[in-house]
C-alpha cells in the first residue's frame, strides 16, 4: 500500500469513527468495528474505501450497541461556563471604568440567547462535524447579536459592586474546569483494539486534547482581560 492509500485510509478511518461517535457508539465496539476493517484491508490488499465505500454510509449500515453519553451534565456544565466568562468580563469592563455592574436587560438577553445556542448544539452536532465553515460563520454571527442585544437593551436592573461579580465569575469558571478535569476518566470512552488492547492513535491525541480543554475557557478570559485592559490603557 502506497503512503496516498495510507494516507486515504487515514482520512476514511477519521470520518468512519467521527460518524460512530455521533451515534453514540461505545469506544470498544468502534474498535472492534475498526479492526474488522483494517484486517479485510490488511488481507485483501484493498483500501477502505474501495472495500467498504464511503465511510460515513457504512457506519450507518452497522447495528452496533449505542451508549448515551449524558450530553445533560455536559451541557449544563458548559453553560455556567459561558455565564461565569462573561460574568468575569462584565465585572472587570466596570471595575476598568470606576464603576459598579450595572445589570442591565441586554446581559439577561446575551445569558439566554447563549445558553440556547449551546442548547442547541447536541440537535447541530453532526452539521458543525461535517460543515465546519458554515458553522463557524454561524456561530460568528451568535457572538455578533449578543453584541448587537447588549447595545440595544441597555434598561437597567440592579446595579452590583464589581469585585463581587468577578469573583462569582471567576469562582463559576475554576470550577466548571476542575468538575471537566476530574469527570473525564469516567466521561473517557476510548476506541481500543480489541487485537492489541491499545487505544487508537486518534482516540490518544484526542486525550491530550482533552486534558488541554478544561483550561482554554478560564485562559481565553485572561486574554481578553489583558486586552481589555491594553484597550483601556489606549483610550
Amino acid at each position: 500500500m502506497t503512503r496516498n492509500d495510507n494516507a486515504l485510509d487515514s482520512a476514511w478511518e477519521s470520518d468512519f469513527i467521527v460518524e460512530l461517535r455521533l451515534r453514540d457508539v461505545d469506544g470498544h465496539a468502534i474498535g472492534d468495528a475498526l479492526e474488522q476493517v483494517r484486517s479485510h484491508c490488511a488481507e485483501s490488499g484493498q483500501s477502505a474505501r474501495e472495500a467498504f465505500g464511503d465511510p460515513v454510509a457504512y457506519a450507518r449500515t452497522l447495528d452496533l450497541p449505542a451508549e448515551p453519553l449524558g450530553l445533560g451534565v455536559v451541557i449544563a456544565r458548559s453553560v455556567a461556563a459561558i455565564a461565569s466568562m462573561f460574568l468575569t468580563l462584565w465585572g472587570f469592563t466596570a471595575w476598568l471604568d470606576g464603576e459598579g455592574f450595572t445589570l442591565t436587560l441586554g446581559h439577561v438577553a446575551v445569558v439566554a440567547l447563549l445558553v440556547g445556542a449551546v442548547l442547541m448544539l447536541p440537535r447541530l452536532l453532526s452539521v458543525i462535524v461535517r460543515h465546519p465553515w458554515w458553522s463557524g460563520l454561524v456561530m460568528g454571527a451568535v457572538v455578533a447579536g449578543t453584541v448587537v442585544v447588549q447595545v440595544l437593551l441597555t434598561q437597567p436592573l440592579v446595579v452590583l459592586p464589581t469585585a463581587v461579580v468577578m469573583a462569582v465569575g471567576a469562582a463559576g469558571l475554576l470550577a466548571t474546569s476542575l468538575w471537566e478535569v476530574l469527570s473525564a476518566d469516567a466521561d473517557a470512552d476510548p476506541v481500543v483494539s480489541p487485537v492489541t488492547g491499545r487505544e487508537d492513535e486518534d482516540t490518544r491525541a484526542g486525550r491530550i486534547m482533552a486534558a488541554l480543554t478544561p483550561w482554554l475557557l478560564p485562559l481565553a478570559t485572561v486574554v481578553l482581560m489583558v486586552l481589555l485592559a491594553v484597550l483601556d490603557r489606549l483610550t
